[in-house]
């Protein structure tokens, strides 16, 4: 019955008293003394969401007691989640009009790349969600660094932020105190306070945390250059009606300490019952020894020995603890599976897979809300102070300068640079990119919000660096063509060269086969010349014998003829003298048939002569000489 009465009863009831009283006392001592009760109020919210977050769920021996730090870890999965891997970028936008530029957003997001990098953008994204998440609230502070010439960005500690207001109108902050401890220094004092108005800057020390009428050393007052308090606040989730913001931990802080108290309770019935207690009844315990191996006989009949064992059922706590777990989850918005747990998502797509962290994506969608006010009005301070602490600067004073003349206004008050967070999201890029491929072809959408959607940093230095790129791939190309051009010229001259070559060869070649064939030629009309020559000799000798021969044939018949006429005179006058004149006749007769018969004789001769006049005068027509006129 007493180990039930242990679990029913609460026995924190005094603890958490205690506790109460520790953590007041603790900011009375520490932060702030005598202020009003909203104020004590906010202080200890902020410093009780603190220790919960850095796991001192108790009121002491946080080192050895059991707690769960579900705090930390919705915390932080929350703002990883918003941030992602490289926390944000920017983006320029006007009041009037959402076409913006993209030199004056370019001169813009390089001017401030400048002041953030020398911030540390990443460390500085980190703290401010850190610090709003767990509190609530977060001021961050800019100031001008004169040796590097830059606005520096710097998140306060929200314990020790105090807002001032004119009449309770939170919209009209008439000053800023900052509350910082003190430890360790020689003149014993607990604080240091930097109050800022409008017009001065004062900061002086106490020995105590008072707020009304404090004891002020070392007091200074200084004239505020800037004109307006360089503090931006930001609320973690805002909440209507009221100035200060909401933190994550708010829900989940009590039932992540009762889920702490469960646990510890389960805990202490295991380890009770872990080393059980052995009860001996109807026997002397004196000689028996309880271990390992060892053997107990000789106890009476009627003895009873066993170990008091788990009576108590475990499973309506443990249903209950759970229970509380749950109600974390559904209450922060952080799905367990963000936690690690086990799931089957092999199969699941991208659409089912954000509808499962869409509780998440929620509470980061608010989260971009809130603190994308604040850091564009950090953006807008850093101009500002650049304008006011910067004006001697060549490069400030000419970015500025070029800004302020596009509008005829102070850049500031016309346009606006707000963060682009990365969020951490698993996501299907392939998808992604071809949605915006498909945007980007029916002229939809841009370039840049394209890639400010995917969460790329610096989209304008990327686009840059896109434009360098195809200007460097177009050198290229335009190189590899004049390469290439200039190879086929060469190739060109080379084989015009080789052309040439061989049409000179050729033309050796055929002015050589010419020079052969004129050589052959002239041998052979040389030839023939000698063979016409030959030929007219022979000719000449053939015609010169012919003639001999005709001359003979001629003399030969002439001569017969002579002879013959002779011969007739002499018979003609032996015959005239003897024969009568019928044989005159008879000799007439004869003399006639002879005159015949010679021209016969000389016709053929005729015939047999212009025969051999044609045979010659052939074979000089086919040798080529001209025929000889007799």
């Amino acid at each position: 019955m007493a180990l039930n009465q242990k679990v029913t009863v609460n026995p924190y009831n005094k603890v958490n008293e205690e506790g109460s009283t520790i953590l007041r006392d603790y900011v009375s001592s520490t932060f702030i003394a005598g202020a009003p009760e909203t104020e004590t109020k906010r202080i200890l919210r902020y410093n009780l969401f603190w220790k919960f977050y850095n796991g001192e769920h108790w009121k002491d021996l946080n080192e050895t007691l059991l707690a769960f730090n579900y705090v930390k870890a919705f915390v932080d999965k929350i703002n990883m989640y918003l941030l992602g891997k490289n926390g944000f970028s920017f983006k320029v936008t006007k009041y009037s009009t959402d076409v913006v530029d993209e030199d004056i957003e370019r001169k813009a997001e390089q001017f401030l790349l400048r002041h953030w990098k020398l911030t540390g953008k990443a460390i500085f994204a980190h703290e401010l969600l850190q610090m709003g998440s767990v509190c609530g609230d977060v001021w961050a502070m800019a100031q001008w660094v004169p040796d590097m010439n830059y606005v520096k960005f710097s998140v306060l500690d929200s314990r020790h932020c105090y807002p001032e207001f004119d009449k309770g109108e939170f919209d009209d902050v008439t000053a800023f105190m900052i509350r910082q401890p003190l430890v360790k220094n020689k003149n014993n004092y607990k604080l240091k306070i930097t109050r800022f108005t409008k017009e001065t800057i004062q900061t002086w020390f106490q020995i105590d945390t008072s707020y009304v009428n404090p004891q002020k050393y070392e007091f200074s007052e200084a004239e505020n250059k800037f004109g307006f308090i360089p503090i931006v606040h930001i609320k973690n989730r805002p909440r209507a009606g009221h100035y200060f913001g909401v933190s994550d931990a708010n829900d989940i802080l009590k039932i992540n300490k009762i889920y702490n108290e469960m646990s510890l309770d389960i805990k202490a019935i295991i380890d009770y019952h872990s080393s059980p207690t052995t009860v001996v009844t109807g026997a002397s315990v004196g000689g028996l020894v309880r271990g390992l191996g060892k053997v107990w006989s000789g106890l009476p009949p009627e003895a009873q020995v066993f170990n008091l064992g788990l009576d108590v059922d475990l499973s309506a706590a443990k249903d209950y603890r759970d229970s509380l777990k749950m109600s974390m989850h559904e209450l922060s918005n952080v799905p367990e599976n963000s936690l690690g747990k086990i799931q089957a998502i092999s199969n699941t797509s991208a659409a089912a897979l954000k509808l499962t962290y869409h509780p998440i994506i929620q509470e980061a969608d608010q989260k971009w809300m809130c603190y994308a006010e604040g850091i564009a009005s950090l953006n807008a301070l850093a101009f500002k102070i650049s304008r006011i602490m910067g004006g001697n600067v060549p490069y400030i004073k000419k970015t500025i300068a070029e800004l302020d003349s596009i509008e005829s206004v102070l850049f500031e008050n016309e346009y606006k640079i707000e963060p682009v967070f990365e969020y951490g999201f698993p996501q299907d890029k392939i998808q992604e990119v071809q949605v915006a491929q498909t945007e980007l072809q029916l002229g939809i959408n841009s370039k840049k919000r394209i890639m400010n959607n995917l969460g790329v940093n610096n989209a304008e230095e990327v686009m840059q660096e896109w434009k360098n790129e195809k200007i460097a791939e177009a050198e290229v190309e335009a190189e590899r063509a004049n390469m290439q051009q200039k190879v086929q010229t060469e190739v060109q001259i080379e084989m015009q060269e080789l052309q040439q070559r061989q049409q000179i060869k050729l033309q050796e070649i055929q002015q050589q086969a010419q020079l052969k064939m004129q050589e052959v030629q002239q041998e052979m009309q040389l030839k023939l010349q000698i063979e016409q020559q030959n030929m007219q000799k022979e000719m000449a000798i053939f015609q010169a014998g012919l003639q001999e021969e005709q001359q003979l044939r001629q003399m030969n018949y002439q001569e017969e003829q002579q002879h013959r006429q002779r011969i007739a005179e002499e018979e003609r006058n032996i015959r005239q003298t003897q024969f009568t004149n019928a044989e005159q006749l008879k000799v007439a007769e004869k003399q006639n048939k002879l005159s015949n018969d010679q021209q016969k004789e000389m016709a053929i001769f005729n015939k047999e002569l212009e025969a051999q006049k044609l045979v010659e005068q052939r074979e000089l027509e086919s040798s080529g000489t001209p025929p000889q006129e007799e």
